[in-house]
């Protein structure tokens, strides 16, 4: 089981406990540790889209190898420049130090004893030395080791020559770069180089001196001091809960009809390259699969081909099969980073497979093993779909005890799973490509929940064959307590997740932040109270640098994910006054700004037409003034007064011209905004076809299908 499927299991004391048994069986001392930022770049593998659950993910896998007996180094306090461009075009520190440097803050206590993956490398544009920069103003490291892990032979020579500690090298490239250094020392005594080009190679990794040699074995000679002083005794291995653990992670996400578990002796054909391959023994997953299930297994079938995207298989066969089963299961999925080239979608020939089945969706049930986020708008093609590790083992065993129901699967999502997830992130990247909106804090379910979007499989999401009912909240200080039942047929456990959000926020904050989780298992029928105590709601003040808890009020929710929240209350905190950040939600929401909402927030264009009502405001005093002088000059027998006449003549014609005045520069006003939305809307489609519209009404009413709403 990799670390993001296990994370599936929101089980810390699991994960704890499996990473002091790999300590245990290795003769290692120093583990590298999975990185606890969150999900950045959508195609890269992670522990989770929220900073609180990765921080205790992360946390477990570092606490099991210090139980071990051996030191941990957690991975991952850098940016590469794919995580960059998930972030703001420039740097915003405020959201730079919650979404990445909060998760390594919440590891200092295990960082102190061990040590943090760092990197050197610079990035492109404004992140040039982001890198260098956070590790500079690192607060939580303590005695911990700050290691570099370089990607290449030249990184390698730069970390060593800046002083880090380098977790792979290369012996070749450190030989050319010290014959490199002697043949400078040599030129500059013969004057055919200088010490700057010296300096410049040291810089460049080129060259590396005695000096720098010595100092760096001497880094890695006390790195082996401290990691060798650990005693490790080789850990206890229970067989028989492998196959709990391992069901632990399994995500139901889709369960239509009750199409699962699997009746007893029900006729089950599977189909899917990935469960036909054979494993060491030569024994394929779904013939383990079966072994281990009571049910009549009609056969299995290719229908597709792994290592070819479009290649499909046995059509025919697989309709064949299908007509004579009465369940069927279809295994589905890529290996990591397969997607980063085809995007989020299924291989081509996996989704012509499907396509085929659809005749037969209510007997098609999905498996799907994949390392990261996929597009699951496949699922209309079966009832039910679950995420499952196709691996040796003990995972057979695991998975056909969960589709037999002897045990109910009890994972959550890790990170949301979208429909057309390629267009949904295309999408926010063009946002902030063309200025149309910020990124800040809202990445994740930060963004898609504070914008009200519906999201298919939303972030904490998972099914399984039980209900649980929620009650009885109760908020006191910092603490918060509700009863969980389980009023379902099937023993369980629940991951119940508590989300807040800061009412009238000095900061721009999300909707909903999860602040604790706790699973709890619970026999049918069977409730009990969950107490959460001692929640941390500290947020970066920017002002200063301190971390900080806001004064005020907080919404408080209970629910099973982020979209299903069962319980709400509120929670009063005395606190600080956080400095304000700038900006508005709008900068950052596309939901909260410009003509996407119904407020129809045009800032700038409502303070230039307050100022078109001074215009007229003078051309009305003027009228009021000519009609005055008028009454007077009547009153008073003096309507042939030269003077009086000219002055009423005056104000009527300065009137007049003021009203021209204000015509001309609306209508000028209003073709600059068709011009400009037209121009923005060329550029924003990439190459859709310009449309000219006669006026704003034009404009809105195609924008809204209904004139009703454009004239609002």
């Amino acid at each position: 089981l990799t670390p993001s499927r296990l994370a599936q299991s929101w089980d810390t004391e699991l994960v704890r406990s499996l990473s002091s048994l790999a300590v245990g069986n290795s003769d290692s001392n120093l583990f590298v540790t999975p990185s606890p930022k969150i999900s950045l770049d959508p195609y890269k593998e992670s522990l989770s889209e929220d900073t609180y659950l990765s921080a205790m993910m992360g946390k477990a896998f570092m606490q099991g190898v210090i139980e071990g007996g051996a030191t941990p180094c957690v991975d991952g306090y850098y940016l590469t420049d794919s995580e960059a461009d998930a972030l703001d075009l420039s740097v915003d520190k405020a959201s730079l130090n919650e979404l990445v440097i909060k998760p390594f803050m919440l590891l200092s206590e295990e960082i102190d004893k061990g040590g943090a993956v760092t990197s050197c490398a610079q990035l492109k544009g404004e992140y040039k030395d982001i890198n260098s920069t956070i590790v500079s103003e690192c607060k939580f490291l303590g005695n911990g080791l700050a290691m570099c892990a370089p990607d290449s032979a030249d990184e390698v020579l730069a970390s060593v020559n800046m002083g880090k500690t380098v977790l792979k090298g290369s012996a070749a490239a450190l030989e050319a770069a010290y014959e490199r250094y002697l043949y400078l020392v040599k030129s500059i005594e013969d004057e055919s180089a200088t010490p700057e080009e010296l300096d410049k190679a040291y810089e460049e990794g080129s060259a590396i001196s005695e000096e720098m040699l010595d100092n760096a074995l001497d880094r890695a000679i006390d790195v082996a001091v401290r990691i060798g002083q650990t005693d490790k005794e080789a850990a206890s291995d229970d067989l028989t809960e492998r196959k709990n653990i391992i069901a632990d992670t399994y995500v139901l996400l889709k369960n239509d009809n009750n199409i699962l578990p699997v009746k007893k002796k029900e006729k089950v054909a599977i189909i899917g390259h990935m469960a036909t391959l054979g494993d060491a023994e030569g024994i394929s997953f779904a013939s383990r699969l079966v072994d281990s299930m009571d049910i009549e297994y009609i056969g299995s079938l290719k229908g597709y081909d792994m290592g070819s995207v479009r290649n499909s298989e046995n059509m025919q066969e697989v309709k064949e099969l299908t007509e004579k089963a009465d369940k069927v299961l279809v295994f589905l999925g890529f290996k990591a980073g397969a997607n980063k080239q085809n995007g989020f979608k299924l291989p081509a020939a996996q989704l012509n497979l499907l396509n085929v089945l659809r005749p037969f969706k209510e007997k098609v049930i999905c498996i799907l093993d994949a390392p990261n986020t996929v597009d699951t708008s496949f699922d209309e093609f079966a009832c039910g779909l679950m995420l499952a590790h196709v691996g040796a083992g003990q995972c057979p065993s695991a998975l056909a005890s969960v589709l037999m129901g002897e045990l109910s699967p009890s994972g959550k999502l890790t990170m949301a799973y979208y429909d057309d997830a390629d267009g949904y992130f295309g999408e926010l990247k063009k946002y902030k490509k063309f200025g149309k909106s910020k990124v800040g804090p809202f990445l994740g379910y930060r963004y898609y929940d504070s914008s009200e979007l519906s999201v298919k499989y939303p972030f904490g999401f998972g099914k399984s064959y039980t209900e649980f009912k929620y009650s009885g909240i109760s908020v006191k200080g910092s603490t918060v307590s509700f009863t969980l039942r389980n009023t379902g047929a099937y023993d369980c456990a629940e991951i119940s997740q508590i989300y807040i959000g800061k009412r009238n926020s000095s900061a721009i904050r999300p909707k909903k932040e999860l602040v604790a989780f706790v699973k709890t298992e619970l026999k049918a029928g069977e409730s009990r109270t969950v107490t959460v105590n001692d929640i941390d709601l500290k947020i970066f003040n920017i002002s200063d640098g301190r971390w900080i808890t806001e004064d005020g009020d907080y919404d408080v929710y209970v629910g099973a994910s982020v979209s299903d929240i069962r319980l709400t209350g509120v929670m009063h905190l005395k606190g600080e006054t956080v400095s304000s950040y700038g900006g508005k939600k709008s900068d950052y929401l596309q939901s909260d700004s410009n003509i996407v909402s119904d407020k129809f927030t045009l800032e700038a264009g409502v303070n230039k037409m307050k100022k078109f009502w001074k215009l007229k405001l003078l051309a009305i005093i003027s009228i009021i003034g000519a009609v005055g002088l008028g009454v007077y000059s009547f009153l008073n027998d003096k309507l042939t007064d030269p003077m009086m006449l000219g002055g009423m003549g005056g104000l009527a014609v300065i009137a007049f011209v003021l009203l021209i005045v204000d015509i001309v520069r609306k209508r000028a006003y209003k073709k600059e905004i068709i011009r400009k939305e037209n121009d923005y809307a060329k550029q924003f489609s990439e190459g859709a076809e310009e449309k000219e519209f006669d006026s704003i009404n034009d404009l809105f009413v195609e924008e809204f299908d209904n004139e009703e709403r454009a004239s609002e």
